[in-house]
């Protein structure tokens, strides 16, 4: 399970409030808008026209998905959702709003097929098959909301999943993982999956990776600092080329994050 902070939430217009019912995770993301963009930019290139997001939580990344045929965000919390839909509704003033559909969605106990009739060309999850305990299942039901779309063009998964199982800590645990993926990991449970698929993965977050075993492995702490946020947005851009030189300059295997993006 998530770990819940009981002093602080976040209303729709992302303005902080009391409640004791939001995970800290999604509080602390909320004003990381610099952040926010930067995932937005990898996935960009591989976003289709029918787009469905899996566990949106409260629409920290949600808000930047374009609208163009469908926009389908599923949530299993329920009050989530309602968070969710609020936020959305909120941000995306003027938008066309039929082609937004949200759900309440379990992606391990919930059958897929109720998805097969939009047709989606494009499947997002940002670090959700971390919380869940059978990941190949989860995977796998993914899997089937593609092969069952009659969309034309290329159909992609993109995911986002914490890297590096040497790197779990403290925070890992109260924020609920199970695991953290090495590339190792994610290769097999495709080639188990989808063999048939064209495959892509790479770290992302190389700075951020260092900051996240200070804390977790080496001072055992459970919670990220909104200040330590606040400082990550300050150095957004140098993060940026940090990536740049240890990924695209000297290939080094590490990061934060894994992004990868199977494309049936």
């Amino acid at each position: 399970m998530m770990m819940f902070n009981k002093k602080e939430t976040i209303t729709a217009d992302g303005k902080s409030a009391v409640s004791d019912d939001l995970p800290f995770e999604l509080i602390a993301l909320t004003n990381a808008h610099k952040y926010q963009r930067w995932v937005y930019d990898m996935i960009k290139p591989y976003l289709g026209n029918r787009i469905l997001e899996i566990g949106a939580g409260i629409g920290n990344m949600s808000q930047w998905m374009p609208i163009r045929e469908r926009l389908i965000l599923t949530e299993y919390n329920a009050r989530f959702l309602k968070l969710l839909k609020n936020k959305i509704y909120d941000s995306r003033s003027g938008a066309d709003f039929s082609k937004i559909r949200f759900e309440q969605y379990d992606v391990l106990y919930d059958s897929p097929e109720r998805f097969c009739e939009e047709n989606v060309d494009t499947i997002l999850s940002f670090n959700v098959l971390e919380h869940v305990e059978d990941d190949e299942k989860s995977l796998s039901s993914l899997l089937t909301v593609l092969r069952c779309s009659q969309a034309t063009g290329p159909k992609r998964l993109i995911s986002f999943v914490p890297a590096h199982n040497w790197a779990y800590g403290e925070t890992d645990r109260k924020f609920g993982h199970f695991r953290r993926y090495s590339k190792r990991r994610v290769v097999s449970l495709v080639k188990k999956l989808a063999p048939e698929a064209q495959f892509f993965c790479r770290h992302f977050n190389f700075m951020g990776l260092w900051g996240w075993i200070l804390s977790g492995r080496i001072l055992r702490r459970t919670s990220i600092d909104k200040s330590v946020i606040q400082t990550f947005e300050l150095l957004n851009p140098l993060a940026r080329f940090s990536d740049l030189v240890a990924h695209r300059i000297l290939h080094l295997p590490i990061g934060q994050s894994l992004m990868f993006v199977i494309e049936l």
